[in-house]
Formats: structure tokens, C-alpha cells, sequence
């Protein structure tokens, strides 16, 4: 089988890719400061912050702090 190698995609996409909410998805850019890159009028991520994003979607409490 044949891996494919994604460069970049538009963030508009990504909710339904991993079937989150777009709020979730949202909220995960802002705690992982990841920055999208504007082409025209649509933000992008690229492929390391793709990787990023889904394991913060495996791992939903990896990226927070917890207190106590």
C-alpha cells in the first residue's frame, strides 16, 4: 500500500476530517499556538502541525495543564 504524504490543508476541512466540532478545533490552534498560513482568502496548516493537531485530538487532555 502506497502512503501518501500531505503537504498542507486548508483548515475549513479539518473538522470533518477528524470529526471534531469546529470549536474543538479551534480551541486546539489557540493551546497548541499553532499559527495557519493565509492563500487567499483560506487558512492552512501545514504537515507538522496536521501531526500536532491529531494527536492533540487522540490525546484530547495532552495539551492542557492540570492543576491539582
Amino acid at each position: 500500500m502506497t502512503e501518501i504524504t500531505v503537504d498542507s490543508l486548508p483548515v475549513a476541512q479539518l473538522p470533518d476530517r477528524y470529526s471534531i466540532a469546529r470549536s474543538v478545533l479551534y480551541n486546539r490552534l489557540l493551546e497548541l499556538k499553532i499559527e495557519t498560513e493565509k492563500r487567499g482568502n483560506k487558512a492552512y496548516v501545514n504537515a507538522e502541525q496536521i501531526e500536532l493537531l491529531v494527536r492533540s485530538v487522540a490525546h484530547p487532555y495532552s495539551s492542557r495543564r492540570h492543576y491539582g
